[in-house]
């Protein structure tokens, strides 16, 4: 779903893919511990398609969950 929701992304299907990016963020919730790099990967891909849809207040948390993540190494 990651991979779908960033190609939708790269074509400027942006509805498709912010749904694709969070339908892939909460699969990854449900199936990997909390801190995994896969969540952090899909949090900053979904935070940062949210910055340039100009809903920054709504990608904040996403980023910074990916930002502690990426700094603790992932799991």
């Amino acid at each position: 779903l990651h991979n779908l929701a960033r190609l939708r992304h790269r074509l400027g299907r942006d509805d498709e893919a912010e749904a694709l990016f969070r339908e892939s963020l909460a699969t990854w919730r449900r199936i990997k511990p909390p801190g995994d790099a896969d969540i952090g990967n899909t949090a900053r891909h979904l935070g940062e398609l949210l910055v340039e849809r100009g809903r920054a207040d709504e990608a904040e948390p996403l980023l910074a969950e990916a930002a502690a993540i990426a700094g603790a190494g992932g799991s």
